[in-house]
Order: structure tokens, then C-alpha cells, then sequence
């Protein structure tokens, strides 16, 4: 299955260079690719094997790689452009709608999910995911092991998916830290770009952005993508976890704990 995610999200691209009149074809990694054609490669391949069952018996192990790894991420790899068509035509309105209404629009986007931003979505989206880690590192801290917070601050957030989809309501106090955060995207005109949307606080992916579109700071970088969230993050914890117990401190115990 991670094969034909692989392949389906198209990240891997062939790229053509000339160098002293020599023209030579090398793969280079670009990003995270499609994420939208990953996920719906990543299903189709779940369901293939789910579908086929035990019908290879002991030769499984051997026709599984290939038929739903390369197989199924063939197929996904010539579908991607048709996707991304249609991704990418989705975060154009989506900056079109940021440069009207900026504040609002931050705002969302922070709260929900990033399909091929630039500019300040792109931020707003970054901010999201800082915000999602700042949160996530508090609620865990006095439930979980130490190596949860490290695994979220590193951003293996998605370890975090299960607890989400039980107990839903965990939502609520992360949304409310993106909405509050991102509020210096629009203030501050930090800007990004469609890769950096997709990666927060991960390898300061966004900082860096933000840094390379112009803006040279660095001690209020520092300040609205760190202090910033890991306050709020802090001030959402108290409120949620603490005083109204709205979120119950087993709510946010690791599966990986």
C-alpha cells in the first residue's frame, strides 16, 4: 500500500538536464506530491487487497507488492494529473478568496485542510499544523510518554488520527488554536508557498517560507509560529482539559503510547 501511494502521489518526477551539451534524465522528489490522488491511490490499493483476500495463499507475500504496490500505483500515477487539475483548480479560488476576505479566509483555512495553496494560504495552512502540534503537545503531556510530544513536535501528528475520530470533540479546542493563531498570517502578510503548506513547524518548512517570500525577522517568526501557538495551544488545554473537562485527559492518550 505504501508503494502505490508512493507512486500515486506523483512526488517522484522525471526531470531532463543539460549539462556541457549532454542531456541526461534523472527522478527527483518535489514535495509531498498530490495528496488528494495519494490518499485515493492508498484506498484503492486497501480495497484491492481486501478484495483479494487469501486468494494467493503463500505467494501473496510474493503478487501483493506488485499488483497493489506497482499495479494499483500505476494506475494512480495516471490519474494524479486529472486530480491535480481539479486540487489545483480548488486552491486557486481558494487564493483568490484569501487576497478578497484575508482575515476570514485564514481563518478556515487554518481549521480545515490545504490543497495546493500559495501566498497567505499557504501559511494559513502551515499555521494550522503548527497549531494542531501546539495543542496536541500539551494535551499529551502528563498522559502519554515523552516520545509522543517528541514524535508530534517532529510532526507525526497523524499518530493522533484514531483518538480524533473517537472522540471527535478533541476538534473543537484545536480548530479554536488554528483560528487564533493564524490571525498574523493576514496582520503580518506572511506568505508561503503550494509545497510549505503542507508541513507547519516540520523542518521549519513554513518559517522558511514565510522567510524566503520577504519576510526577514526572525525573532517574530520565531515568536508567531512557536510562542504564538504553544500559548494559545496552552490557554485551549487549560480551558478544555482543565477547567471545563469539555475534552477528558483520556481523550488524547497515544495509540503508539
Amino acid at each position: 500500500m505504501g508503494g502505490a501511494a508512493f507512486l500515486g502521489s506523483g512526488c517522484m518526477t522525471a526531470v531532463t538536464t543539460t549539462v556541457k551539451g549532454v542531456t541526461t534524465t534523472s527522478f527527483q522528489l518535489a514535495g509531498m506530491g498530490d495528496v488528494i490522488n495519494t490518499m485515493l491511490t492508498a484506498a484503492v490499493a486497501v480495497l484491492f487487497i481486501k478484495w483479494v483476500g487469501n486468494r494467493f495463499g503463500s505467494l501473496g507475500i510474493v503478487f501483493f507488492p506488485i499488483l497493489a504496490g506497482t499495479g494499483v500505483g500505476f494506475l494512480g500515477s495516471l490519474t494524479k494529473p486529472y486530480v491535480s487539475l481539479v486540487t489545483t483548480a480548488i486552491g486557486d479560488v481558494i487564493n483568490t478568496f484569501t487576497k478578497l476576505a484575508p482575515y476570514p479566509m485564514c481563518i478556515l483555512i487554518a481549521m480545515s485542510f490545504a490543497i495546493g495553496l500559495a501566498g497567505m494560504g499557504s501559511a494559513a495552512a502551515g499555521f494550522g499544523l503548527a497549531s494542531t502540534a501546539a495543542f496536541l503537545f500539551w494535551a499529551t503531556l502528563k498522559v502519554d510518554k515523552p516520545g509522543v510530544q517528541v514524535a508530534i513536535f517532529l510532526g507525526v501528528i497523524k499518530m493522533m488520527m484514531p483518538n480524533f475520530l473517537r472522540y471527535p470533540v478533541i476538534g473543537i479546542p484545536i480548530a479554536l488554536t488554528a483560528a487564533i493563531s493564524t490571525l498574523s498570517v493576514p496582520i503580518l502578510g506572511m506568505q508561503g508557498t503550494p509545497a510549505s503548506g503542507g508541513f507547519g513547524l516540520i523542518g521549519a518548512v513554513s518559517p522558511l517560507a514565510a522567510y524566503n517570500a520577504g519576510f526577514y525577522n526572525v525573532l517574530v517568526l520565531v515568536i508567531v509560529w512557536v510562542v504564538v501557538p504553544f500559548a494559545v495551544g496552552y490557554l485551549m488545554k487549560k480551558i478544555f482539559v482543565d477547567w471545563t473537562k469539555i475534552c477528558k485527559p483520556e481523550y488524547f492518550i497515544s495509540p503508539a503510547r
